[in-house]
């Protein structure tokens, strides 16, 4: 959980420009917001919404990518979809001995 008063916040836009692009150019600001709202093996990226902007913080984004690149620590589960149980299920049925 993001601390407002011991955390230093940054828009999305300023967290884009902590992570190295790979072909030199700024990340888009989708692409943090899609890791707040889906998450990325599950584990999504801690935000707050500060008026009309979603910020979130320099330490949220190190424990972040601690957490997805820690095979030590807890990890989340990914939520369980519908679709994943309907594959699961014909998967399953393939396989059935008859």
């Amino acid at each position: 959980m993001i601390d407002v008063e011991k955390e230093q916040l940054v828009s999305l836009r300023e967290a884009c420009r902590l992570f190295p692009s790979p072909r030199g150019r700024v990340m888009h600001e989708n692409t943090v917001r899609r890791w707040i709202s889906i998450g990325v093996r599950g584990i999504k990226l801690e935000a707050i919404k500060l008026g009309a902007a979603i910020v979130t913080s320099r330490e949220a984004i190190a424990r972040w990518l601690d957490r997805i690149n820690n095979p030590q620590s807890p990890v989340e589960s990914a939520p369980v979809t519908r679709a994943a149980v309907a594959a699961h299920r014909e998967a399953a049925s393939v396989f059935v001995a008859r």
